[in-house]
């Protein structure tokens, strides 16, 4: 009798910690998103987009629709984004741009910067970031703007990377526990008999 009543405790747990450990887990962003507006270049000589120092953005707003977890965002919404001085980069930019559609909010921390291409009337840039949103982990992301002179609009993408890890997903772990606990309330009833 006391065995049954062990073994019902158990299983109450194991349940109680799929059903709580499930409402708390959170997915990776995934996908990706792309804006485009105006952009004055800061510094150097103003007929040469090479010699720029940094970018002031002037509008941005979302191009087409949002891929993967970005599928919520429509076309057409306006994005905060901050002005960018890349040579020299001397840190981290936290919240380089940031867009609400609804209840769906993104935003992306700028962390590393590369000059990929420049020339007279156009200028590339990439690098690596965090891409957050409301409900999502915070994801390793890619980015990449491309601006032209001839007309002064910039194109900006960011990406979600990769988040393959060889640890087991927070649902699946749970269950492996409480299989777990589970197993050794056998063993125990098996001892006991």
């Amino acid at each position: 009798m006391r065995s049954a009543r062990k073994i019902a405790q158990v299983t109450a747990s194991a349940i109680a910690l799929l059903v709580l450990g499930g409402v708390a887990h959170a997915a990776p962003i995934t996908g990706s998103i792309d804006f485009t507006g105006f952009f004055t270049p800061v510094g150097g000589d103003p007929a040469n987009l090479d010699s720029a120092t940094g970018i002031d953005f002037t509008e941005a707003r979302t191009n087409f629709a949002g891929l993967g977890s970005y599928a919520v965002i429509p076309d057409e919404i306006d994005v905060t984004i901050k002005n960018l001085t890349f040579d020299p980069f001397s840190s981290e930019l936290p919240l380089f741009w940031t867009l609400t559609a609804g209840a769906n909010s993104f935003s992306f921390d700028l962390e590393t910067i590369t000059k990929t291409f420049g020339n007279e009337t156009q200028l590339t840039l990439s690098g690596t970031g965090t891409l957050m949103g409301t409900g999502y982990d915070d994801t390793p992301g890619t980015w990449n703007v491309t601006g032209n002179s001839a007309n002064e609009r910039y194109s900006f993408s960011a990406t979600a990377t990769s988040t393959a890890t060889s640890t087991i997903p927070e649902p699946a772990s749970l269950l492996l526990l409480g299989s777990g606990l589970l197993g050794l309330a056998g063993v125990g009833r098996r001892r006991k008999m």
